[in-house]
């Protein structure tokens, strides 16, 4: 019966285009920083600018832009969507029943294992930016040049791998709370800050500007975006949260000094690919064994179906 129908497709509709225009924003930059690299880069553009204070950049930066933009898509694709996808029936589930109390556990725990997850990725993807380029793109007509802007690129979004999964997962505590109006009021601002942002950072920083610029705006965005969150549904366990940020930056610490001891050394070897695995290997097995030791039990969560009778994750 399409006429009984037809007002609860509207509502569906009318739910879902705030959602579509949040998700739109959030890629919005990303498109912003290609769109404005492939135009300052473009030969029969620059060739006609002889100002010292227009910012040339070099050939093949909206290619670099891209290319980096897909590494930081990785994590957050494999844990961040996944956590989200987790999080949010929960939520929602919470937020139906009046439970706060349980909305505010799970969310936290939402809060702990974007920090435990994202930060570990992001500094693990700015140590390993230079072979993970290498050993990925160079070969053919990508050379060493084009290897080298990558990981520039590849370094700056990959800083703000964890403002991305947070970001994701205060969304959808938002929807959970029947809220899509605010993720999209932030997204607003952010492209604003990502505008000011780059216009700035690209003098000094050239393409990697663009894309610091992004990451930087994002990072604003996700910490504005979870105190609102917390705000709008009575706080949630900052001690928690606080103890796990610590222990991850510590965790965080013992890997860089391992990877970064290996790079120091030369080992083991020339070849990018061997090098991108050891230093993988060794910076993860670095992490998991400092969290082991330090009680840092989010890591674990991912490997260890863990049940609980409030229908926590």
């Amino acid at each position: 019966s399409w006429r009984n129908a037809l007002p609860q497709v509207r509502g569906v509709f009318r739910s879902m285009l705030p959602v579509v225009m949040g998700v739109t924003l959030s890629q919005l930059n990303a498109l912003i920083d290609r769109v404005v690299a492939w135009w300052f880069s473009l030969p029969t553009w620059t060739e006609a600018v002889h100002s010292s204070w227009w910012p040339v950049l070099e050939s093949g930066t909206a290619s670099a832009l891209y290319l980096g933009q897909r590494m930081y898509q990785f994590p957050l694709g494999v844990f961040g969507v996944a956590l989200g996808t987790v999080l949010f029936p929960i939520l929602t589930r919470h937020a139906e029943q009046g439970d706060m109390r349980g909305f505010r556990t799970d969310l936290t725990l939402g809060l702990r294992l974007s920090v435990a997850i994202g930060l570990p990725a992001s500094v693990g993807l700015m140590l390993v930016a230079g072979p993970l380029s290498v050993a990925l793109f160079q070969g053919g007509e990508f050379d060493a040049a084009d290897a080298a802007l990558t990981t520039q690129m590849v370094r700056a979004y990959g800083s703000a791998s964890w403002a991305f999964i947070l970001l994701l997962i205060s969304n959808r505590g938002f929807y959970a709370l029947h809220d899509p109006h605010t993720p999209v009021r932030l997204g607003k601002w952010a492209v604003l800050w990502n505008f000011g942002l780059s216009a700035v950072l690209i003098y000094p920083l050239q393409g990697s500007g663009l894309a610091w610029g992004t990451s930087l705006a994002t990072m604003v965005q996700a910490v504005w975006s979870i105190l609102l969150l917390a705000r709008r549904s009575g706080g949630v366990h900052w001690a928690d949260a606080r103890a796990t940020l610590l222990k991850t930056i510590l965790c965080c610490g013992v890997m860089a000094a391992v990877v970064l001891a290996l790079q120091s050394s030369g080992w083991p070897g020339e070849s990018a690919k061997l090098q991108l695995g050891v230093q993988c290997l060794a910076g993860a097995a670095a992490f998991l064994g400092a969290a082991w030791l330090v009680g840092l039990d989010e890591p674990w969560l991912l490997v260890k179906r863990k049940r609980s009778t409030q229908g926590s994750v």
